[in-house]
Parts: structure tokens; sequence; C-alpha cells
């Protein structure tokens, strides 16, 4: 047999077997031991030589397969993309029936499942792993390879019911996981697993923890460029913003020039909101504290129902228009509609300022009339007052305070009680017309308004005090023909509101409306006055403050009650027959024609005047 034999068989890449058959044939041929000998040494050196060249090979074809790895990742720039690349190659060159990688939870401390390859079921794809538990989680924690070829024997491992419900419903057996490290920081665990006990080879792990190595590399890259994708997305999406937001601002600078413009040129409510419907294009309302119009560029006025959430407000057609309102301390002061539901960034901005403007018009205009209103009141309070004043002074004061008074003025006096008077001003303020004078003196309201009909006017206000629930007592007086004649016009006034509040009646009146009643408002009449009613009632009166008779009383319910005992004792809340020895009283004091003709009339005339004529009975009306 020639030794060459043994070369031909590692050329053609035979088997050991055929290696085995020509020992075989020699010892058959009758070859010697020496000779049987030097056939086994060369077999020996030939069989050995064919496992060098298989490792060769096999290594050959690992390294191929990881410089293909290695291509294929630095031509992968999305992360999912990448680690799924990694778990089809991993499961391929170790031949394995499932890969996967999970990666590493700083956060919580624990690791999540984020990519597989020939999983068949669910749980094991969202199963968090604590570090230190299972296979994988000593991987994480250790950051050195871990290998079992039967999961549920070896003993190194620690157990939960979560994981290993997850690996049973795998049914995998044996695992081997590497760690995925970039500089010495493992950031997660890549997996090879079997449904079948296995034994991984030391090249085996090697080989994984190459591809691992690769793979880390890799996915730190991919990491990085996806973080400059979306840092270069959020700068170019930042200077697009800062591009708009430019816009904007110069928008809202060329409106605010605008209405400042308009502002320096002394334009007023009506020229701003005009200058603003003009800018946004659209109708715009300006509305006051309590929600009334005060401006409109539609030519029929809107009626607004405010909303009570937000600034905006919707008209009697059912649009939407939104608004804006500027309040200082928390006061309202305007609020500015324009009819549209949804406003941009610039068109809010206008409003915005917009809204500025004509607050800071309405406030200086309010500055101006109330400084003005300061020197009206002051003014009346000094001619009240009788403070010496010529009539070139008198015309000066006048001409500053714009209160230049003629023959068609007239003088209200309000009477009230004092714990109601800062809420009875600020109604009579609100009520006054342009122009009017409201002023405080004496313990009452003062206003002087334009007008002829002073008894008119005196209901008027006192109807409208009554509406906002305040009780009040209104005497009026005029026309007053100079402003030299506010004194004389004032005491008349002032004498109609206390003969109401002597009489205990609400509402308004000149001395002319009370009939007899005004006559006795007369200084002259009301000491004769109270000399008919002493002469009168003085038997009457004498005998109450003695005997706490209630004459008085009865006979004043008994002329009530139209001289029916029944009725006045139903009044009075007694018995008729008291009634009737009241009356007999009376007739024993009075005289028995007390009740007849003349003494009668006088007797009733006196009963009626002498609530007008008792000062403790002259207080301001109160709450009915």
């Amino acid at each position: 047999m020639n030794e060459g034999v043994f070369l031909e068989l590692l050329a053609r890449g035979a088997d050991a077997s055929a290696f085995d058959e020509q020992v075989r044939l020699a010892a058959a041929s009758g070859a010697g031991p020496d000779r049987l000998a030097e056939l086994e040494r060369l077999q020996g050196l030939a069989l050995r030589t064919r496992a060098l060249l298989e490792r060769h090979e096999r290594r050959e074809s690992e390294l191929s397969v990881l410089f293909e790895t290695a291509q294929d990742l630095t031509r992968i720039g999305d992360v999912d993309r990448l680690l799924n690349a990694v778990v089809r190659r991993a499961r391929r060159i170790l031949a394995a029936d499932v890969a996967y990688i999970a990666l590493i939870d700083r956060a919580r401390g624990d690791t999540y499942m984020r990519v597989t390859d020939g999983m068949a079921s669910t749980p094991i794809r969202t199963t968090r792993l604590p570090i230190g538990v299972g296979l994988g989680g000593l991987v994480a924690q250790n950051g050195v390879p871990y290998a079992t070829s039967n999961f549920w024997e070896d003993e190194r491992l620690s157990h939960t019911e979560k994981v290993d419900h997850a690996v049973r419903s795998e049914r995998i057996v044996a695992i081997v996981g590497v760690p995925l490290s970039v500089e010495s920081d493992v950031i997660g665990v890549l997996y090879a697993a079997d449904r079948h006990p296995r034994e991984y080879q030391p090249e085996d792990i090697a080989l994984l923890s190459s591809l691992a190595a690769l793979s880390a590399v890799a996915l730190d890259a991919a990491n990085a460029l996806e973080d400059a994708r979306r840092a270069a997305t959020e700068l170019a999406a930042s200077h697009a913003v800062a591009d708009e937001r430019a816009r904007t601002l110069e928008s809202i600078f060329e409106a605010h020039r605008r209405l400042t413009q308009t502002l320096l040129e002394g334009g007023g409510v009506g020229d701003v909101a005009a200058a603003i419907a003009e800018i946004l294009d659209g109708d715009v309302a300006v509305l006051d504290a309590e929600g009334l119009t005060l401006w409109s560029s539609r030519p029929d006025t809107p009626e607004f129902t405010l909303a009570p959430a937000d600034d905006s407000a919707v008209d009697a057609e059912g649009r939407t228009w939104s608004g804006v309102t500027v309040a200082a301390r928390g006061v309202p002061l305007v609020r500015v509609l324009v009819d549209r539901a949804d406003l941009d960034a610039v068109e809010h901005g206008v409003l915005e300022r917009g809204a500025t403007a004509l607050a800071l018009v309405l406030v200086l205009g309010r500055m101006a009339l109330d400084e003005e209103a300061r020197s009206r009141e002051e003014l009346v309070v000094d001619l009240l007052a009788g403070v010496p004043m010529d009539r070139l002074a008198l015309r000066r004061r006048s001409e500053r305070a714009g209160l230049m008074w003629g023959p068609s003025n007239i003088v209200l006096v309000v009477r009230s009680r004092d714990d109601e008077r800062k809420r009875i001003r600020a109604a009579v303020v609100r009520w006054a017309p342009a122009g009017s004078v409201v002023a405080e003196y004496l313990q009452s309201t003062l206003v002087l308004l334009e007008g002829k009909d002073a008894g008119r006017a005196a209901r008027t206000l006192a109807a409208h005090l009554r509406d906002g629930t305040l009780h009040t007592a209104v005497g009026g007086a005029g026309p007053i023909d100079d402003l030299s004649d506010l004194r004389s016009s004032y005491d008349e006034a002032s004498r109609c509101a206390e003969l109401l509040v002597a009489l205990g009646r609400e509402g308004g009146a000149e001395l002319a409306d009370l009939g007899l009643f005004g006559v006795l408002g007369v200084p002259e009449a009301a000491d004769r006055a109270v000399e008919f009613v002493a002469d009168a009632l003085a038997p009457l009166i004498e005998y109450d403050d003695v005997h706490d008779g209630h004459l008085v009383e009865t006979l004043t319910a008994y002329f009530v009650a139209e001289r029916s005992r029944a009725k006045a004792a139903a009044a009075l809340h007694v018995h008729v027959n008291t009634v009737g020895a009241r009356l007999a009283r009376v007739a024993s004091l009075l005289g028995a024609d007390w009740s007849e003709g003349a003494r009668l009339l006088g007797i009733r005339m006196a009963l009626e005047l002498r609530p007008l004529l008792d000062t403790e009975s002259r207080q301001p009306p109160t709450a009915r």
C-alpha cells in the first residue's frame, strides 16, 4: 500500500471512515505489525490534519460571517432595523432556535425585550427581567457571558414566576447570553436559545460575543446618528418657530405702532377701535366693565352674551366673537371683541394691544372727567356753604369746571339712611346724564342736571334707585335762573325730601306735588301748623302721655278705617269694645261735638299734619 493514499483522501475531503478502511485493507493483505503501526501513525496525522483544516475552514466561515455582519451593520442607520439584523444573524451563525436582544432600562433598574427572532409566543416579548434575575439578569449585572444547557436545572440561576412563565411558554431549554457593551458600559444582552438541551461550546460563545461587540458599536453609532437626526430636526423646527415668531412679532409691532400713532393724534375710543377693525379686517365691538357696548363697527349695535369661562361672547345671531379683557387690580376696564371664533398669534396680539390702547383712552378720559366732576362738586358745595365769591370769581370757576348753567336746570336732593349713602351716590352717578353734577352736602346727595320739570326728574330718579333696591325720598326744585339761585332751590328740594320722609313715603316729588303738605313745607307756615295741631289734639296727647291710653293712635286708625270700629279694631289688634271705650274717652276729653262739621275736619287735618311736625319722626325712609 502506498502511503500517499492518505494525502489523496485528504485532498478529496473524505470522512474518517475512509481512513479507517485503508488500515483495515492493509491488515487483510497480510501487512506486518511494523507496517500496520506506521500506517496507523500516518492515519492519525492525516486525521489531525483533516480536523485542523476543518477548524480553519470554520474559522474562515465565522470570520466571513462577522465581516459581512460588520459591513451590514455599518450600512444600517435605523436602531430597530439594526437590532433586528443582529438577532437574525445570531440565530443563523449559531443555528439556534431563537435569538433576541434585551436592553437595560436605567431608570427602572431592569431589562426589557426590544427585538426577537424565531419567537412563537407573546409573554417573553413583553417580559421585563430584573437585573440579577435569570441568566440575562446575571449577564446584565456582571457584564460577562453566561450559558446553560438546561435553564430549568441550572442552580446558578434565580427564578421568578413571571420569567419562568415566559420561558416555559416558548419551550426554551438551553440559553446563552453575552453582554452588549460600549466602553465597558453594559447596555443590553444578546441571547441565543434552543428548545432542547445543548452544550454551547467556547467557540459558540466567542462567536456570539464578537457579534455582540460589533453590534454594540454599531448600536451606539446608530443611537448617536438618531440623536443627531433628532437634534437636526429639532433645530430646523426651532429655526422655523423662530422665523414664525419673528414674523409674528413684526406684524404685532407694526399694529402697535399704528395704534400708538392713533393715540398720539388724540384719537378716542372710536378711532382706536376703527383702527383695530381695519387691521384685523373684521367687525369689532368695544364693551365697558358692565358689558354694555361702547362702540361697534357694525351699523346695528350687537347684543352679546358673555362667556363666563373666557373673554369670548356670542351675539344674537349665534356667532362666536373672540375677545380680550383688560383689567386693573382685578377690576375689568374694557373688553374688545372681534367676529372670529379662533384667532392666530398675530390676531390675538393685535387684539391685546388694541384693548390696552382702548383701556388707556378710557382711563385717561375717566381721569379728565373725574377731575372735572371734582371741580364742579367743589364749586357747588362752596355755593351752598355760602363761601364768599363775587360774580367774576364765580364765572371763572364755572368756566374751569365746565359748569355754565342757565335757566333750564333743576336741583334734586336725595335723602336716605346713612348706611346706604355710598350705594346711593354710585347709583345716582350711573343715572345722571352727561354734564350733570353729583355732590354730597349736609347728609344728603345733591344732583344738578339739565331740565325743566323737577317733579318728573325726582320721580324718575327715585324709580331708578328703587329698581336697585335702594329706598329713598327725592325732592326736586327749579328751574334755576342763575347759579346764585342754587342755595334757595337746594333748600326747597331738601324741604320736599324731608316732607316725604316725615310722611313715611318713598319716591320723588316737588313741593307743588304735595298740596297742603307742600305749603306747610314753607318755613313761615310751619309755626302756625304746630299751633294748630297742639290746639286740636292737646287733651288727647296729654292723656296718652300720662295714661298710655293710645287715644291718638286709635282715632287715627278709626279715620283710616272710614269710621268703622270693627276695621279699626282689626288694624289695632284689639277688641271692638276697646275701640268703643277709647272713642268714648275721646268724646269726654274733646266734647260731644268733636265728630261734627268743622270740628271733625279740624281734628282730622291735625292728625294728618302731626307726623310732619314731629321732629322725632323726620328720619330717612327705611327699606320695606
